[in-house]
């Protein structure tokens, strides 16, 4: 009896040096794999360990994230072969912005922050204050309801707007005014059609 004890013990032990060693060996090649690369990681001043951690691994908090500015000085140095921006951060909600020149339309889709789900809102519509290389314009995006999803015009994540301009405008710069994604408001969110916003 005391030696199958002893046998059953020994066999327990060894399986579990053998399962700590697997997953020692899986868990070190998963990092390996995703820090490979990448010759440098740049971000917000912070600990540049916090820094690695945050934008390979998405551990840790984010240390913030550079100006758009700055990332496109870095991406346009001559030695600079390519760049992969990896906005990370306390995202609570997106906006997609989709132009549909034959039509003449900008479509606004309101999404969670890691841009997986459609968030629905009531907000009578999204103001958009528009600047086309000097020339301002104001658009305000109305509620779209959709029977498919059972969106209403005070319960859903698209918003539209319709203008001439926008049949060409390929690039242009703006401002919401005042969004109200569910219990959170967002005061003068700044962008830059095509490109984004770069922030948080």
């Amino acid at each position: 009896m005391s030696t199958a004890v002893a046998v059953l013990l020994v066999a327990l032990g060894l399986g579990l040096v053998v399962s700590v060693w697997v997953v020692r060996a899986q868990a070190e090649q998963s990092f390996t794999r995703s820090a490979s690369g990448f010759d440098a990681v740049l971000g917000a001043r912070g600990s540049k360990l916090q820094l690695v951690l945050n934008g390979l691994f998405h551990q840790e908090a984010s240390p913030g994230n550079i100006t758009a500015d700055d990332y496109k000085e870095i991406r346009d140095l001559p030695f600079v072969d390519r760049t992969l921006p990896i906005v990370v951060g306390d995202e609570a909600f997106h906006l997609e912005l989709v132009r549909d020149p034959a039509e003449g339309t900008l479509r606004a889709y309101v999404l969670d922050g890691e841009m997986e789900d459609f968030v629905r809102i009531g907000a009578p519509r999204l103001t958009l204050e528009v600047d086309r290389e000097g020339r301002k314009d104001t658009l305000a995006l109305l509620p779209v309801a959709d029977l498919a999803t059972g969106e209403t015009a005070g319960d859903t994540c698209l918003f539209q707007a319709q203008a001439g301009w926008l049949k060409t405008a390929d690039h242009f710069k703006g401002v919401f005014r005042d969004l109200k994604i569910q219990d959170q408001t967002f005061k003068a969110v700044p962008f830059d059609f095509p490109g984004g916003n770069g922030k948080d």
